[in-house]
């Protein structure tokens, strides 16, 4: 692929085709109202990235559970209360000429306990197993 294939054109399997390859990863911008809606912030600049010419933009990492919230004014995607503000962000960026996608994201057992989050550990016996190992490392490890 030369460097004058990034600005063409790239078919999809389904939808709509990109306008060029370039794609902005998700940036974690935490400006989003503390309810997990997106924020006028949140509009603003979506419609500035929208003008970028990126062919795909992508959301910030958007929790898809209240319990998984890692960190404050985090963009949620897990109440139809989310819906209006991530509508509006997609056809600012579809009204730039690009195409939109969401960062799926749950933080885990790293979820934010202060600010609503669920710590979930890890299930099945493998995910013992490999905090065992990691606990046996740590203590070689440590000195």
């Amino acid at each position: 692929m030369s460097v004058s294939d990034l600005f063409k054109p790239l078919s999809l399997l389904h939808g709509s085709a990109m306008r060029n390859r370039f794609m902005l990863a998700p940036l974690t911008s935490q400006q989003s109202d503390f309810d997990g809606t997106a924020s006028e912030y949140d509009q603003y600049w979506m419609e500035q990235l929208s003008q970028g010419g990126y062919g795909l933009i992508q959301t910030s990492a958007s929790t898809v559970e209240a319990g998984g919230i890692a960190f404050e004014r985090q963009l949620g995607i897990h109440s139809d209360n989310h819906l209006s503000g991530l509508s509006k962000m997609a056809t600012s960026i579809r009204n730039g000429g690009g195409l939109s996608a969401v960062q799926l994201h749950h933080a885990g057992h790293r979820a934010k306990a202060s600010i609503g989050g669920i710590p979930a550990p890890a299930s099945g016996k493998n995910s013992r197993r490999n905090q065992s190992n990691y606990n046996r490392r740590s203590r070689t490890n440590s000195g």
